[in-house]
């Protein structure tokens, strides 16, 4: 529903030889051309040089068919619902926890979650969002045991790459935080172990549901999660309210 091109001050010449269609277009003296090629030879055509030229972007109504865009909201709900969960998750988290403590505590927890959460999850969502189109792939050619195969192949590349990550974060992870932070912060270990842990746990359960987040048949997970992750954080809530600590906040969201 959207169109996108170019216009001239000038009628556009367009040339058809053997298959090809072509405009071409000249911009305060500079050739634009744009061109449908289908293997065979390239014309080249310039207009005169005191052709101006404009790009224009047409919105219709008439283009929109409400049958694909209600189709495509339906598919897409599942990944919808499951950025929504991550948003009241970490954002609404340190929102939360804005309110209860001081610009140090949210500072000491925003470098935490940077260095020893978003990085390693990163890395790993990369790793398994690039397989959702093989995935699909695999799954449209009914080749359920590549599919299989290629599964569990994931999930044990994904074990191992947790179980590196746990060792490294445990062993080095303490000094690389104070060599960043120039020994700003003193990391808690218990701290350290909730981070990673949950982490840890986020990756290995996007690699479990990949097939069903590459079909489209990931609602129902995403919607108890969601759910899930509303009641923990209202929990939260109540017990910083009554007076615990922050790290109550990540234990509470550690077991949902």
């Amino acid at each position: 529903w959207l169109s996108f091109g170019f216009k001239t001050t000038k009628q556009n010449k367009r040339i058809k030889d053997k298959g090809l269609s072509k405009k071409a277009y000249h911009h305060f003296g500079v050739c634009i051309t744009t061109e449908i090629d289908w293997g065979h030879r390239t014309i080249l055509n310039d207009l005169p040089s005191n052709t101006a030229c404009g790009i224009y972007l047409t919105f219709s109504f008439k283009k929109i068919s409400t049958k694909v865009t209600l189709k495509l909201i339906r598919k897409s709900m599942g990944h919808t619902l499951e950025i929504l969960s991550n948003i009241i998750k970490h954002p609404g988290q340190i929102v939360l926890l804005g309110v209860f403590f001081n610009p140090q505590i949210i500072a000491y927890v925003s470098t935490c979650k940077t260095l020893f959460y978003f990085f390693p999850m990163r890395i790993i969502n990369v790793l398994i969002r690039i397989s959702y189109y093989e995935y699909a792939l695999t799954f449209a050619k009914k080749k359920f045991s590549i599919l299989k195969h290629n599964h569990i192949r994931q999930i044990i590349f994904t074990f191992g790459l947790i179980i590196i990550f746990l060792i490294g974060s445990i062993t080095i992870g303490p000094l690389i935080y104070k060599l960043w932070l120039n020994n700003k912060f003193d990391l808690s270990f218990i701290f350290l172990l909730i981070i990673i842990f949950d982490v840890s746990i986020y990756s290995l359960k996007s690699t479990l549901t990949i097939l069903l987040s590459s079909l489209n048949k990931n609602l129902t997970i995403n919607i108890v999660e969601l759910i899930v992750i509303i009641i923990a954080m209202l929990t939260s809530y109540y017990f910083l309210f009554l007076g615990y600590s922050f790290i109550v906040n990540f234990i509470i969201i550690l077991i949902s």
